[in-house]
């Protein structure tokens, strides 16, 4: 309607602006379609099939040991299930591997920390790997950037396990990413950490898995804040610290007075210890001498560094060849609109210049609604 109101010239330049805009968008979401899919074909050696994928983890109950709400918190944005089998390795049974994709690393790291705990199945080991990883019964759990993953076997043996740690290895190398810890974690103090007994939550409902924490104190955090909170034993007394983290100051100082103010009612025999520093809150439960001794060791000081120097080539082989696939539609795209754009507007010039000339060498008559004189005096006189 709104087209039609315009000149000839206007409405065609709109669409050909309408055009350039719909080439785009396909790129766009081709480009944003990635998954863990796309770095298999870095492992060599190895042959991938899928069982189960959900891509869209909003309408499932639950995944795994993990409920929806839980899910929403750390921010799944999909799960998918392969058996993985190596070339080295045919007549024995496959490994199965769970792949949950996160919004980013502090929700892998969540699902990561917390695996134990939802589970049931306490770690027994670790595997030297460069990642941090949880060795099981039956299973193998490591993080990846914004990717968790579990290896599944049906017997494991010392075999298997090596082949565990080369295809967890092979699957680390092949992943650009690398392991953004949160805030919160990496400030715990780690003289005397117990390193399996780290949990990082993200809201209320992740945080209801931690029975350390007294219940008396949970409104007093603030989970519609954007909290977030990293949780710790230490020893020799196996003592619980919370670290909880606010987006601002102000927000860590007015929750600080606020659970400050709650401890008052509140008893524990073994005594409840607070320092804030910055954004962030320490609670320690246990006695005085251990709460100084780790709380002293609590510090916030914001600082700017490089995590790492860009790779020459980060992008996989054959990612390559379809973004460059994607720029060249792209660049097409706009070349096209380019070329349209200038065929309208010269068009439209050339037209007007004919027409120009046209009322200069035939000028207009008299106008459609004019009056017309006659001389009727000539023709009486005759």
């Amino acid at each position: 309607m709104i087209l039609s109101m315009c000149s000839p010239l206007t409405r065609s330049l709109c669409r050909n602006l309408i055009y350039a805009i719909l080439l785009t968008i396909p790129c766009g979401t081709l480009g944003a379609a990635a998954n863990v899919e796309q770095y298999f074909p870095e492992l060599t050696g190895y042959s991938f099939e899928a069982i189960a994928e959900i891509a869209d983890p909003q309408k499932q109950d639950r995944i795994g040991p993990f409920s929806r709400s839980v899910l929403n918190e750390y921010i799944l944005l999909s799960y998918s299930r392969w058996r993985i089998r190596s070339e080295n390795s045919l007549p024995h049974p496959p490994w199965e591997l769970e792949v949950y994709e996160m919004q980013d690393a502090a929700g892998t790291f969540g699902i990561f920390s917390t695996w134990d705990t939802y589970s049931e199945n306490h770690s027994k080991n670790r595997l030297k790997l460069s990642v941090d990883n949880h060795k099981h019964a039956d299973s193998l759990c490591f993080w990846r950037g914004v990717y968790f993953f579990r290896l599944i076997h049906s017997s494991t043996t010392e075999a298997n396990w090596r082949e565990a740690q080369e295809l967890a290895a092979a699957l680390v190398e092949a992943i650009p990413l690398i392991n953004l810890h949160p805030v919160t974690v990496v400030h715990l103090p780690q003289d005397g950490l117990i390193q399996e007994s780290v949990r990082f939550y993200l809201g209320k409902s992740s945080f209801a898995s931690n029975n350390h924490f007294p219940k008396e104190l949970h409104t007093k955090i603030g989970f519609e804040k954007d909290v977030e909170i990293a949780f710790a034993r230490y020893l020799p007394g196996n003592y619980s610290l919370f670290l909880l983290g606010y987006p601002t100051v102000a927000l860590a100082a007015d929750r600080s007075v606020q659970l400050q103010d709650a401890m008052e009612s509140y008893f524990s025999p073994q005594g409840v210890y607070m320092k804030r520093v910055g954004v962030l809150i320490a609670l320690f439960f246990g006695p005085e001498p251990e709460a100084q001794r780790v709380l002293e060791k609590v510090h916030y000081t914001p600082t700017i560094k490089w995590i790492y120097e860009k790779d020459v080539d980060p992008i996989p082989r054959h990612s390559r060849d379809e973004i460059l696939t994607l720029l060249g539609v792209f660049e097409r795209s706009m070349l096209m609109t380019v070329f349209l754009l200038s065929m309208t507007i010269g068009g439209g010039a050339g037209l007007g210049l004919i027409r120009y000339r046209i009322r200069q060498l035939y000028p207009p008559g008299s106008p459609k609604d004019g009056a017309i004189y006659l001389n009727l005096k000539s023709k009486i006189r005759n």
